[in-house]
């Protein structure tokens, strides 16, 4: 997260919603969220419009809406809606990915998707690069020294034999 800022908020009290123009500057993690940088939204920096429903209402017969404090206590909202919007694509990545590490038995995967996020959450994309290479690194030295894990092996002797 680079910037945010609320530009306009716009109360409809009879509607019951509020229209909200917000800017964010952010990054997405390729490891967690592929759809976004597939379809071009890695990085986002723009005006976004949306639309706000209140925390609550006052008590009584024509209770009055409650919108929040100040636009900080809203930012949250605002980024969870960006961040949620694509989820289901999002969802589907992880359970593919998931179905394809449970067919090949290699629970070795898992280890440079772990560092590449660890890497972006410090260092962004250099940080991702770097983690998922060690991880790789890792996930290879462990397949290799691990008395389980056949799949591996068998694939490096077949690439040995074929030469």
């Amino acid at each position: 997260m680079y910037a945010k800022k609320e530009g306009s908020f716009v109360r409809h009290p009879i509607s019951g919603y509020a229209d909200v123009v917000f800017y964010c500057d952010m990054m997405y993690n390729p490891l967690l969220y592929p759809a976004y940088w597939m379809k071009g939204w890695g990085r986002i920096a723009d005006n976004f419009t949306m639309i706000y429903i209140p925390e609550g209402y006052t008590p009584g017969e024509f209770g009055v809406a409650i919108w929040g404090a100040d636009p900080t206590a809203r930012y949250d909202d605002y980024i969870m809606r960006l961040v949620t919007a694509d989820i289901n694509t999002t969802l589907a990545y992880f359970l593919l990915l998931a179905i394809i590490v449970e067919i090949i038995s290699e629970r070795e995967v898992y280890i440079p998707i772990l560092l590449g996020v660890i890497g972006f959450a410090t260092a962004e994309i250099v940080g991702m690069v770097i983690g998922l290479l060690f991880g790789i690194a890792l996930a290879l030295f462990w397949a290799f020294k691990s008395p389980k894990s056949r799949t591996v092996r068998r694939f490096w002797r077949t690439l040995i034999e074929a030469e």
